[in-house]
């Protein structure tokens, strides 16, 4: 790595830095409620499914 004489250079870079970072975490937080939203779709989606099933076999034992 070169050599940094200028502080404020430096003081640029970390600042650059610290907001990568911060960015870097506001897409994982967002990545992972989107993954736990589409989990709970899934979720939602099994169990109407199933209650949805459910009434068509009772319904249909009455026949």
């Amino acid at each position: 790595p070169e050599k940094v004489e200028n502080i404020d250079h430096i003081r640029a870079m970390e600042q650059s830095l610290k907001e990568s970072l911060n960015r870097i975490g506001i897409h994982k937080e967002n990545f992972a409620k989107q993954h736990l939203m589409g989990l709970q779709c899934a979720a939602a989606q099994v169990i109407v499914f199933t209650f949805t099933n459910s009434e068509l076999l009772v319904s249909g034992s009455d026949i």
